[in-house]
């Protein structure tokens, strides 16, 4: 079996380490490179961009490289600086890598990403990194990943997975066609949870540590309403480095207020729910 022009580009990238030019270097990079992936390469050395191409794939690199349209579907350009684009034959996926992205600018193409239809299966937004992967009816899907230093990469072609299906939220099973005891084992800590309202499903328990940290367990909590609950929270004090995920799974929110306090909030696709919060004082 032939390796993967991912090893090409390793050999590639070393090569031009150490300042590789077009010429008769070049013939001798194509032959290395060929014995690595035991297949014909065509290599192109013009100016600052490279162009390589192999019976597997093919894959350019360099600087300001235009965005591949016609290999990304309906996915929206890019606001940033393109190093890389490479095309994977043997598992229809193209990828691109980038720099100089505003973090801004990250979560807005994100939010575009859902517009397009694609349902998150991991998605994650901090204040150091951004992450979504996601798949569309149309049997397509994706995954970007950005740091705040502003680079990362996007990789986007069929969906793999054996049925073609979009991977849609579980919902919480339902128990019985009797009507659930929905009484709550306490009630709401109001006077802890300042400012936070009370999240709709069924307290089973609260606990304390000392006087300044509570802990709430729920259950039969409806995925929107965790939803809702988390742009509560993103809207309260409690919105200083903040960590969001969201799978098929489960949805999660960490946050500080400004006086460290610290909350977080876990939902998972059964209808189970965690919330704490632990103050300074």
């Amino acid at each position: 079996m032939k390796r993967s022009v991912i090893i090409a580009l390793i050999v590639i990238i070393a090569i031009f380490a150490v300042g590789c030019k077009k010429s008769i270097e070049e013939k001798i990079s194509e032959n290395i490179i060929e014995e690595t992936v035991d297949g014909e390469v065509d290599l192109d050395l013009d100016g600052d961009t490279t162009t390589i191409k192999t019976e597997e794939g093919s894959a350019k690199i360099g600087e300001s490289l235009k965005w591949p349209k016609d290999k990304m579907g309906k996915l929206p350009e890019l606001k940033a600086n393109i190093t890389m684009v490479m095309d994977d034959a043997n598992s229809q996926l193209v990828m691109v890598t980038f720099e100089g992205l505003d973090s801004k600018d990250a979560t807005k193409y994100v939010e575009a990403i859902k517009a397009l239809g694609y349902v998150a299966t991991y998605e994650t937004n901090t204040s150091d990194v951004v992450s979504f992967s996601g798949r569309h009816e149309d049997g397509t899907m994706l995954t970007l990943m950005y740091s705040n230093a502003g680079d990362g990469s996007i990789s986007y072609g069929k969906d793999q997975s054996s049925n073609d299906k979009v991977n849609t939220p579980a919902e919480p099973p339902v128990e019985s066609e009797e009507e659930v005891d929905m009484t709550d084992a306490a009630t709401w800590p109001s006077d802890f949870f300042v400012g936070i309202p009370e999240l709709k499903g069924k307290i089973t328990a609260i606990n304390s540590n000392g006087s300044n940290e509570k802990y709430i367990d729920l259950q039969y909590v409806e995925r929107q309403d965790a939803i809702d609950f988390i742009e509560v929270l993103k809207n309260s004090e409690y919105k200083v480095d903040t960590t969001e995920s969201t799978s098929t799974d489960s949805i999660e929110y960490y946050a500080y207020n400004e006086k460290g306090d610290y909350i977080f909030f876990i939902y998972y696709s059964n209808g189970d729910s965690n919330i704490g919060l632990a103050k300074t004082e």
